[in-house]
């Protein structure tokens, strides 16, 4: 009966042969290259170089003092006292007023000691005739040697160098009106004015509005005090909710007008001093609300709040050709300004001379000895030391592990602390201490993220690792926290856009204002636990090499706030320290903010709290890194192609944190679910993430790639596009149909085979169909390979059966798709592959037809002969 049936088979074997189309290359998904203000209020307090006891005023955001004519600019030579007399042979006098501002109780004995020297130095230069001022802000924001003994020995040791008046600043209101009115005052042995603080009840002021001082010549010296009206935003309202802050300038304008009019019985003056705890924009100085509005009358300007360091000669409204000085001076004591006023024998101003004069040498101990004021500040500041000393010795909790700045053990400076370019677990743990304190203060204000420089932190977890290494973590102290964070800034919170933190982000790659790249071309961000990113552009500590500058504005890939991807329309309030939040350390995006607003607390305060109460005085680090180094990442990818991209400088560089051991990774899709697919391993802190998407059962949409480290719990997430179609999901096993030539797509995944289809992948049997691929051996049926036909014979002149020979001659195993078939079918595909068309599969698809019709004309001839 086999013998009837032979002239069927050779008709189905023709068929076959004819309609077998030729395997298609595997798609692939090639992945392209990566793509590579106005002032703010807030106090720019803290230095991006110095060590963690010095603060000199030049790190902060700061306006170039202006040399100005007949006007020395900081950085002068003291005067001699020998040199300058109160009276010359003319008659004329020399009144002089000696300002400083924004000192916020910097009592440490390297501040406090060298500005003690200026200005008793200065005050002897026209001694009987030299009024010392301030502009505010005299406490408040203090070191720790202060604040622990709420800023009294500041207030003891200005009235030691004689302070004489003071216009109140914003951070004299941080404990309220009643502890400024009860404790403050009385404490004080000099003034306090404010011209526009009106207490609600009564419609007077709070304090005097302004003083007129008489100097030994018998001139008179009034000085007129204002605050910033932003104080209601810098303090706690509760604390001022008996008072009201009106206009400054009108406010100040007011008594001016009174001083000048002529009328002895309320009060006339030589000289008026205009004292604001507000600072000027010197970028537009003849457009400047206070230099335009401020009383013509007023002879001086003294400024401060912004930390500025500036001189200058500024035009008197109404009066063409005049100038009067305007001058702040930085900060902590770092310099004095200096205005000197001629007077003839009517006592009209002649000239005036003004200068800013900084901060030197602390004095000798025979200076000390020698000057009862010095005798006194000295024993104040050492008491101060002392008492500082016994409270931050309190234990406030136990250290878990290692918690440092960021650490390179090649770099020999700090013991190879204080990298500035690496991400940190003490970053780690102050920017999340920084968005507690943005939730958690009060003022009622809410935080999103935390954020600082690496520049602000100043120790290690333990307290002197920098200088030994084989300390072991175990208690912390007040004091060492305190080290930590020494610079006493207050905590702002403020708004940006996703836009705004990305450039933020970008801004770590360091320019200046005016383009120029600093001695630090990279400052790393610390980010509160919540934010995480990666980024694309080569990071460089080397001033000389603009690596990641070439590619400034593109570095930053793509930004996560809450496991959720930042698009740039978002609004964030970040909780961050003053100096931040007014641009500095390059971060412009920062001072660019809106809607500043102080928690009303202090960074020292907010770190000793956040360890003691917030986390119960278990202090741990942190491991997780939030900055990856990420390269040839694509936005989209081909479901039948490769997942590929890679990762680099992997782990978080501080001592003794642990690297990434591998990642689990997997695709997560828009509904949540999470398809798993392997797992990363690390090597020498890189990983290449390398996945075939066309094994998983996926579909074309948005997803998330996500992995996952366990060792250090590090968490990447990229976005990306997953782009094509797939039949019969993805080359998976299919449901018993039979894919025809023809149909919408073939699946085209090598070493996949089909169930009850026909299988189109090279190297795979087919099951229970005829296989149709190159260089395998069919099942039950005849495999013809690449370059033979039904009937062509071998090298021996026999026709070639099916599965008998490959092409090479050797015989493959019948019905099996081993290794060697799918080597010999990859080589058939590579030989043989013609590219099809339609047309020619329908021609063949009719000599297949007529083939099977002659099978069947003989078959039946055959049966009926042998009926």
């Amino acid at each position: 009966m086999s013998s009837n049936r032979r002239p069927v088979a050779i008709g189905l074997i023709t068929l076959m042969g004819l309609l077998a189309p030729t395997p298609a290359l595997a798609a692939t998904s090639e992945s392209p290259a990566p793509e590579e203000t106005p002032a703010p209020s807030a106090p720019a307090t803290q230095p991006s170089e110095a060590p963690a006891e010095t603060q000199p005023a030049d790190n902060g955001p700061e306006t170039e003092d202006t040399e100005t004519e007949g006007s020395e600019t900081a950085g002068s030579e003291s005067p001699n006292p020998d040199e300058e007399t109160a009276e010359n042979p003319d008659g004329e006098t020399t009144v002089s007023l000696l300002n400083i501002n924004d000192f916020h109780g910097r009592m440490s004995e390297d501040i406090a000691m060298p500005f003690a020297k200026l200005i008793t130095d200065q005050q002897a230069v026209n001694p009987g005739n030299t009024l010392f001022l301030s502009s505010g802000d005299d406490i408040g924001a203090s070191l720790y040697v202060s604040s622990v003994q709420d800023d009294n020995p500041t207030l003891d040791y200005l009235n030691a160098l004689g302070l004489d008046a003071s216009a109140l600043g914003n951070h004299e209101f941080d404990k309220g009106v009643s502890d400024l009115v009860d404790r403050v005052f009385p404490r004080s042995d000099f003034d306090h004015l404010a011209a526009n603080v009106i207490v609600k009840e009564t419609g007077e002021p709070l304090t005097d509005p302004y003083k007129i001082y008489e100097t030994e010549s018998g001139h008179s010296v009034a000085v007129v005090g204002g605050v910033t009206q932003e104080t209601v935003t810098l303090v706690n309202p509760a604390g001022i909710e008996s008072v009201e802050f009106k206009d400054p300038v009108e406010s100040v304008n007011t008594y001016i007008e009174q001083l000048s009019d002529g009328d002895a019985s309320n009060g006339e003056a030589d000289i008026i001093v205009a004292s604001y705890h507000e600072g000027v924009n010197t970028d537009n100085i003849d457009n400047d609300r206070i230099v335009n509005n401020t009383h013509p009358e007023a002879d001086v300007i003294f400024t401060g709040h912004t930390h500025e360091l500036y001189n200058v000669d500024a035009p008197v409204p109404g009066e063409e050709g005049k100038t009067r000085p305007v001058m702040q001076t930085g900060e902590y004591g770092s310099n004095l300004a200096r205005v000197d006023f001629s007077l003839d024998a009517e006592g009209e101003i002649i000239d005036v001379e003004h200068k800013n004069l900084p901060a030197g040498d602390a004095p000798s101990d025979e200076e000390i000895a020698a000057s009862p004021v010095l005798t006194e500040v000295k024993q104040i500041v050492d008491d101060a030391a002392a008492v500082a000393e016994e409270e931050g010795s309190v234990v406030i909790g136990d250290l878990e592990d290692y918690i440092t700045t960021g650490y390179n053990p090649e770099a020999t400076d700090k013991g190879g602390f204080d990298q500035r370019d690496r991400e940190s677990t003490m970053g780690h743990l102050v920017a999340d201490a920084w968005l507690w304190a943005g939730n958690n203060n009060p003022a009622g204000l809410s935080a999103d993220i935390g954020v600082l420089a690496a520049g602000s932190l100043r120790d290690e977890f333990p307290s002197g690792l920098r200088l030994n290494k084989d300390l072991q973590p175990g208690e912390v102290t007040v004091a060492d926290a305190v080290s930590v964070n020494p610079f006493a800034n207050d905590i702002y919170v403020v708004e940006i856009t996703g836009e705004q933190l990305r450039e933020a982000l970008e801004q770590q790659w360091q320019t200046t204002a005016d383009g120029e790249i600093p001695s630090r071309p990279y400052l790393q961000l610390a980010l509160s636990s919540n934010v995480r990113y990666t980024f694309t552009g080569e990071v460089s500590t080397n001033a000389n090499n603009r690596a990641g500058h070439e590619t400034l504005g593109n570095n930053i890939d793509q930004i996560w706030v809450n496991d959720k991807l930042v698009t740039g329309d978002e609004t964030f309030k970040v909780a961050l320290p003053s100096f931040l939040a007014a641009g500095g350390d390059n971060f412009r995006a920062f001072g660019n903010s809106l809607n500043q607003q102080q928690t009303a607390l202090i960074d020292s305060d907010i770190f000793v709290n956040y360890l003691r109460d917030e986390l119960d005085g278990k202090i741990a680090p942190r491991f997780d890194q939030q900055a990856i180094n990420i390269s040839d990442v694509s936005d989209s990818y081909d479901i039948n192609g490769e997942l590929t991209f890679g990762l680099q400088s992997l782990g978080v560089p501080s001592y003794n944190a642990p690297i990434p051991e591998n990642f689990a990774a997997s695709i997560v899709t828009e509904d949540g679910t999470e398809v798993e697919l392997g797992t990363v391993e690390v090597q020498d802190k890189a990983g290449n993430v390398t996945f075939d998407l066309s094994q998983f059962d996926l579909a074309a949409g948005n997803v998330q790639v996500k992995l996952v480290d366990e060792t250090t719990g590090t968490i990447i997430t990229r976005a990306i596009e997953l782009t094509g179609e797939r039949d019969d999901e993805g080359g998976q096993p299919g449901d018993g149909e039979t894919t025809e030539p023809g149909d919408e797509e073939t699946s085209e995944q090598p070493g996949q085979p089909g169930d009850d289809e026909t299988s189109e992948q090279p190297g795979q049997p087919g099951d229970d169909e005829t296989s149709e691929q190159p260089g395998q051996p069919g099942d039950d049926e005849t495999s013809e390979q690449p370059g033979q036909q039904p009937g062509d014979e071998d090298e021996s002149g026999k026709p070639s059966e099916g599965g008998e020979a490959s092409e090479d001659g050797e015989a493959g195993d019948k019905g099996q798709g081993g290794a060697e078939g799918s080597e010999q079918g990859s080589e058939g595909s590579q030989q043989g592959s013609l590219a099809s068309t339609g047309a020619t599969i329908g021609g063949l698809a009719l000599l297949g037809v007529a083939a099977l019709g002659v099978g069947a004309l003989l078959v039946r001839r055959r049966a009926n002969a042998h009926e």
